[in-house]
């Protein structure tokens, strides 16, 4: 589990190095649209990275739960996706961009918290 803690943390930060970044180019609704989607792929990716963490005790399954957490990002898109006009006071663009980027960014950096020297699992403890 201490790979989830960092792995959190990291993510948590790079994602708000991205916020700060574009707050000043947005209004009011698209920063509220912003931290929406920043705060939807946070928690989405960490529950992506946990099912890659269970793959440490079940070493034949690594890619079967990588997928399931390829479909539950793709899945959660197509639900903000279309979910977008129940949303009160949200810039629908600016919603999925960041929402998709962020999933973007946060998949990029899971590979840095593999365990390259274990032959079972690919993932650290």
């Amino acid at each position: 589990m201490k790979a989830l803690g960092l792995y959190a943390a990291t993510a948590a930060l790079a994602i708000a190095a991205v916020v700060v970044g574009f707050w000043f180019f947005f209004d009011e609704v698209g920063r509220r649209s912003l931290l929406m989607g920043a705060s939807v792929a946070w928690v989405v990716q960490l529950g992506a990275f946990a099912l890659l963490t269970r793959a440490r005790s079940q070493p034949g399954s690594f890619f079967l739960l990588w997928g399931v957490g390829a479909l539950g990002r793709m899945a959660v898109v197509v639900v903000v996706g279309l979910g977008m006009d129940r949303f009160e006071g949200v810039e629908p663009s600016v919603l999925i961009l960041s929402l998709v980027g962020f999933l973007f960014l946060s998949l990029l950096i899971e590979p840095l918290f593999f365990d390259r020297t274990r032959e079972t699992a690919p993932i650290a403890q």
